[in-house]
């Protein structure tokens, strides 16, 4: 019987950028004032389950991620210079995003 070739074990790691942006945003304050979460969050009929965490990646916009009683949810707030018609424009494209069942953010409203 011939030798058995063993399965090669590489260790994968992050960039160091990326590493530093998870540690980074673990450990600064929350992006979106944490006493207004559970007052936002209220409004659609949750609430908190564990403490609110920053996103790593993304700094264009206030974006968190928060447990909730109905599960993972992201909490984003966008630039006060956005205008309503951007923030609507940008909400038409996850709306068309999840009629195509493309995995992408689904709009609570």
């Amino acid at each position: 019987m011939g030798s058995m070739i063993q399965p090669l074990h590489i260790l994968s790691l992050p960039r160091p950028s990326t590493l530093y942006a998870s540690l980074s945003a673990r450990l600064r304050r929350s992006d979106v004032g944490a006493e207004s979460v559970p007052d936002i969050l209220a409004c659609f009929g949750v609430s908190l389950t564990k403490p609110v965490r920053n996103l790593a990646a993304g700094r264009r916009n206030t974006n968190v991620v928060v447990e909730t009683t109905t599960g993972k949810k992201m909490l984003k707030g966008y630039r006060p210079q956005w205008s309503a018609e951007t923030v609507t424009y940008t909400h038409s494209i996850l709306d068309a995003l999840a009629t195509a069942d493309f995995p992408a953010p689904r709009l609570n409203r």
